[in-house]
């Protein structure tokens, strides 16, 4: 006889729909693109979108946001290399740490952080203007993009006073 355990298990694989396509990752980046970073924000979703070809001194990304079907805001139009409207960062503590990708667009930057620490993790886009945070948007989905691992010089050298300032303005991880 099966333990309880073991039928649970058969009766759940069971319900599942048979020749269900998987959901596709949040992302607002066709497939003819890659997706540096996308976080979806309950129904909306914030995406930074690169040619495939994006490396050191060519290529071209947009930050996105909105919905598939309705992008509500995208910049830069046309597309620049990333080096133009953003700048990467990362931040190390004593069990953890956190990056962030901030993307500027005139008086306004969109951060998209993922920090993880002893007994905390936290996903999102932060919405600024200037200092001022208007909006923390946590992402509510799987992580998408790995801006991380693109070629040294893609993207703009990492600042220590842009690290600094960055834990001013980051999300306290004990705030849900």
């Amino acid at each position: 006889m099966l333990p309880v355990r073991h039928l649970f298990a058969t009766a759940a694989l069971a319900a599942l729909p048979l020749g269900q396509p998987a959901q596709a990752a949040p992302t607002l980046c066709p497939g003819s693109e890659i997706t540096l970073v996308s976080c979806p924000v309950g129904k909306k979703t914030a995406s930074v979108c690169a040619s495939p070809d994006l490396g050191p001194g060519h290529g071209v990304a947009q930050y996105r946001f909105g919905s598939p079907g309705h992008v509500e805001l995208e910049f830069p139009t046309p597309p620049a290399h990333p080096r133009t409207f953003t700048q990467p960062g990362r931040v190390m503590f004593a069990a953890g740490g956190e990056q962030y990708l901030r993307v500027f667009n005139g008086d306004y930057a969109y951060v998209f952080y993922d920090g993880e620490g002893r007994g905390w993790q936290q996903r999102g886009v932060l919405v600024m203007r200037g200092e001022r945070t208007l909006a923390n948007l946590r992402c509510t989905g799987p992580d998408v993009g790995d801006y991380g691992r693109l070629p040294k010089g893609t993207l703009a050298p990492e600042s220590e006073a842009d690290n600094l300032r960055w834990l001013d303005q980051r999300p306290d991880p004990g705030s849900r």
